[in-house]
């Protein structure tokens, strides 16, 4: 295992004016590994979490080169959001803005999972291998 970092950025929707003292929360699935406050900034310090090893991102393999989490924001005055999917890669720091909207109506954003490595491609039943540095 590796270890990248998540920084939490929380402002108003307008993404001007930082909230600080917002609850951030991180799950690995259901369990929780962080609860912490914005500063007055509106940030987190860097949250290290446990990623697959740097070489995943290197070679191509059926093992995601990325960790996901599941990252919580409320704040006093603003509707709660959750961000599903958020990916860390192993010695990187991933910044994650959130935008909080006021009142009470929550968000849940749903980042799309994929491949960032693929050794052949199916094209119109035709296999495909693609060029450069996957060879």
């Amino acid at each position: 295992m590796a270890t990248g970092f998540l920084k939490v950025i929380v402002s108003t929707a307008s993404g001007v004016i930082p909230i600080g003292g917002a609850r951030v929360t991180i799950l690995y699935g259901e369990i929780v590994l962080y609860e912490l406050a914005t500063d007055e900034n509106g940030s987190t310090a860097p949250i290290p979490l446990e990623t697959p090893p740097v070489d995943f991102s290197l070679i191509p393999t059926d093992e995601a080169p990325y960790a996901t989490y599941t990252v919580k924001t409320t704040a006093e005055g603003f509707g709660a959001v959750t961000v599903y999917g958020v990916e860390i890669l192993g010695g990187e720091t991933s910044l994650l803005p959130v935008n909080m909207v006021p009142g009470d109506e929550s968000v849940e954003i749903t980042i799309p999972t994929h491949e960032l490595a693929v050794k052949q491609t199916q094209v119109n039943n035709v296999d495909v291998t693609p060029m450069g540095f996957f060879h």
